[in-house]
């Protein structure tokens, strides 16, 4: 079944800004002929802005797409808000802006989402960090003391080397203590 072409933006998803270009000027236009190449949408989208990057993007039905990067993101912004853009033979383009690329801070902000969905409120997640991730990180500062406490209290000429060698080896357990608690497999 044919997808409305102006629901081909919403239909393709992890569609990033090249590396080192800016998410915030970078669009996909989606529902160009079949073998519309990129020479060819520059030209076609240089008339919104000045046009820094193209690349190819994923299709959806045969259709062809690009990633455009503009020089500022007024120019991006100008694209996604045409509401008639519309290139050779009749085919009306389609704009969006593109998707933020995940990081790691991102990826924790999904997680505790997706916890908070799972499992109901904040007050339980809380409970959560309470009950559980404390215990853990006071076990591993515990865990730490007692090793420095062995390295100070030991005979320095042999036992530095066992000392440093059982704090790390202490701490690196109680990191991957606190990390099974945290987050279990």
């Amino acid at each position: 079944m044919a997808i409305n072409p102006a629901f081909i933006p919403r239909e393709l998803h992890e569609v990033y800004a090249p590396d080192e270009y800016d998410t915030e000027s970078s669009i996909i236009a989606c529902n160009f002929p079949t073998g519309t190449n990129i020479e060819e949408c520059r030209n076609f989208m240089s008339w919104i802005g000045p046009v820094i990057y193209i690349a190819n993007a994923p299709s959806v039905q045969k259709e062809t797409n690009f990633v455009v990067v503009f020089a500022a993101p007024d120019f991006a912004i100008k694209a996604i808000q045409q509401s008639q853009l519309i290139y050779n033979e009749g085919y009306k383009i389609y704009c969006r802006l593109v998707d933020e690329k995940p990081t790691l801070w991102s990826n924790i902000v999904s997680y505790f989402h997706s916890v908070d969905q799972q499992y109901g409120t904040s007050e339980q997640i809380s409970n959560f960090v309470n009950d559980t991730a404390a215990p853990a990180v006071y076990n591993t500062s515990n865990k730490i003391q007692v090793g420095i406490k062995e390295l100070v209290n030991s005979d320095l000429s042999n036992q530095v080397t066992k000392g440093i060698a059982n704090v790390s080896k202490q701490i690196k357990e109680s990191v991957e203590s606190a990390a099974e608690t945290l987050y279990p497999v």
